[in-house]
């Protein structure tokens, strides 16, 4: 897990109101937290280098199921990792001067 390049975790929550949390005041205020909390978990526990790590949140702007069921709720509830590689250059274009042949 140390040779990633670049991570991204981004998280989406239910579209229901969060009255039940009031240190969050919206469901992007919640789910911001929680992507930051696992970058915080993968730099503390894993080891993994801050500075090729990024959070973002999207509250429930970004659902993968209705939201009209426990279940879908449930499965919006989620953090998404992002893995970015690094891109390597493409190599020269062979123009067709070879070796003299």
């Amino acid at each position: 897990m140390r040779n990633l390049r670049n991570l991204a975790a981004s998280v989406c929550t239910k579209f229901n109101p969060i009255n039940a949390l009031p240190a969050f005041s919206s469901n992007w205020e919640l789910s911001t937290a929680r992507s930051t909390e696992m970058i915080r978990l993968l730099v503390v526990k894993y080891g993994l280098d801050p500075q090729r790590l990024s959070a973002s949140g999207y509250g429930e702007y970004h659902p993968i199921a209705s939201n009209s069921t426990e279940t879908g709720r449930a499965l919006n509830r989620r953090v998404d990792l992002v893995v970015v590689g690094k891109q390597e250059p493409a190599p020269p274009a062979d123009r067709g001067q070879g070796n003299g042949h």
